[in-house]
């Protein structure tokens, strides 16, 4: 598949990921689940949402010059920490 089209998909799913999760998540997000099941370790949600957001954009900008796969599995984890954060605060 062509270079630009991934690059392209990954800022995408990462921007929409970010305003679906600014729409629906509360003021304080939770970033960690405890050993008995209980959700810890809360932040606000605008730090909470840019950290995988950076983390996405810096993976598909080093992948998109570099063209290395490793820059591409961080673009993937930082959507992946995207989703986690979603599923586990709403």
């Amino acid at each position: 598949m062509n270079k630009k089209i991934i690059c392209i998909s990954l800022i995408s799913a990462a921007v929409l990921l970010f305003i679906i999760s600014f729409l629906l998540l509360p003021d304080v997000v939770a970033m960690q689940i405890q050993f008995n099941g209980q959700l810890g370790n809360y932040m606000p949600k605008y730090i909470a949402l840019v950290i995988p957001l950076i983390i996405e954009l810096i993976g598909t900008l080093a992948y998109y010059k570099e063209n290395n796969n490793k820059y591409l599995v961080i673009a993937v984890v930082g959507i992946i920490m995207a989703v986690i954060t979603l599923v586990m605060n709403i």
